[in-house]
């Protein structure tokens, strides 16, 4: 499920509206999950949604930021963003990369940009300005 947060929040980033709905198709797959719902699309807002995560850490900030009044949410998002990388310790393979090294392989790392939270900053168009410059925020991908 983090996988596909990501991959979404990327594609938010980087792709088309058309490329965001193709990613929302395969959602049942996965089981029903508000996060990913609320990034492929299917929910403008989430008034009146029952909220359903498989994981809630770090996911129920994300939920947070979208449920709160649009002048909480940068304060929320950031909130999210800070959490990202510990929020998701249960992620398969995190911390690979510090394995890797220990044993001298090249690193294959997924990385530790947050792209969900950038793309919840385009989404609910807010200003970044105070946690732009968070490690795992990939600022590059949204103008200033």
């Amino acid at each position: 499920m983090i996988e596909t947060a990501e991959l979404l929040g990327a594609v938010i980033l980087l792709g088309t509206a058309e490329h965001r709905s193709r990613i929302a198709d395969t959602l049942p797959l996965l089981g029903p999950d508000t996060a990913l719902e609320y990034l492929a699309g299917r929910h403008p807002t989430l008034d009146g949604i029952e909220v359903t995560l498989s994981h809630p850490r770090p996911y129920d900030r994300l939920i947070a930021a979208v449920q709160a009044p649009p002048e909480a949410r940068p304060k929320l998002v950031g909130q999210f963003v800070q959490h990202w990388y510990n929020g998701t310790r249960k992620r398969q393979g995190w911390g690979e990369h510090l394995r890797q090294q220990k044993r001298g392989a090249p690193i294959q790392y997924p990385g530790y940009w947050c792209f969900s939270g950038a793309a919840l900053t385009k989404l609910l168009e807010l200003d970044d300005s105070s946690y732009r410059d968070n490690e795992y925020y990939p600022e590059a991908f949204l103008p200033r």
